[in-house]
């Protein structure tokens, strides 16, 4: 009789990503029935007019005129202190808060998602998002132990339910000292909405 050595909460994925498996959908119905009748906007990822993915010259000229060795070594963990610095710079520009700020280096979006959900967040504590989102937010908390907790996003009149998300974020203070308040926005994923700036004023004086 075969035996699965993992661990019980090691076992990735234990559902397949709708969005990538729409993707994937889609991808097959352009091949059969062409560009021209197929629309793929399933990932958040920039496109030009011809739905073709971009990729800046800039990058990548840069990476093929590296000296191979310089790609292949090991970078420092906490990433490299002048491009770290200079994130901040162009973040920021001549608007940079007076504060304390720090730059930090992730594996791609995915991993900034992550970084932030193990960082400002401990083991229990509420993560709170809109009932509209990536799933993968919600196995990143189960992996780290965080309780996911969704509210409606959007309310009669299609604007952002600061009744519910107040609600949400009360019920998760009561149980703990912290929360963490995901808003994926502008353009939330997967519907494109975006909170207005006098929501955001609503919000932060919550």
């Amino acid at each position: 009789m075969e035996k699965n050595i993992i661990a019980d909460h090691a076992k990735w994925p234990r559902l397949e990503d709708a969005i990538f498996k729409v993707s994937g959908e889609c991808k097959k119905a352009i091949e059969k029935f062409g560009k021209e009748k197929v629309i793929n906007s399933t990932l958040g990822t920039l496109i030009d007019d011809d739905g073709n993915i971009i990729a800046f010259d800039s990058v990548y000229d840069t990476l093929k005129n590296m000296d191979k060795k310089d790609i292949a070594s090991y970078g420092a963990i906490e990433g490299d202190k002048d491009f770290l610095d200079l994130v901040i710079e162009k973040c920021f520009g001549k608007y940079k808060p007076n504060g304390f700020i720090k730059s930090v280096a992730t594996a791609g979006g995915s991993g900034a998602v992550r970084h932030t959900f193990w960082t400002l967040s401990g083991r229990g504590d509420y993560v709170i998002c809109p009932n509209w989102y990536w799933p993968a937010y919600a196995t990143m908390c189960e992996e780290y132990d965080r309780e996911f907790l969704t509210y409606e996003f959007l309310d009669e009149n299609f604007e952002f339910n600061l009744e519910e998300f107040t609600k949400a974020l009360d019920f998760s203070l009561e149980k703990k000292d912290r929360a963490l308040c995901v808003f994926n926005s502008p353009a939330n994923n997967p519907t494109g909405f975006s909170i207005e700036d006098s929501m955001w004023d609503k919000i932060l004086k919550l």
